[in-house]
């Protein structure tokens, strides 16, 4: 549980990045809300990918493993 740390802040910090988006959103008008609406699209796509790979690094999935690629001769 202790090496999961890391990744477990990461996306605590990422949760609170994204309220704080969703914040200056719902405070401003015009295209800061549009920039706004664009980060948090930003934020949330790579922190869905974090959560993801830590679940299938959880489970015993490593998806950065190298393994399953064909070798090639020479």
């Amino acid at each position: 549980m202790k090496k999961y740390l890391p990744d477990f802040l990461l996306l605590a910090f990422g949760l609170c990045v994204m309220g704080l988006l969703i914040y200056i959103i719902a405070a401003v008008q015009g295209w800061v809300s549009l920039l706004g609406i664009v980060a948090l699209a930003a934020v949330w796509v790579s922190w869905y990918r974090h959560l993801l790979r830590l679940a299938f690094r959880s489970l015993g999935i490593d998806p950065d493993d190298e393994d399953d690629l064909p070798t090639f001769p020479g």
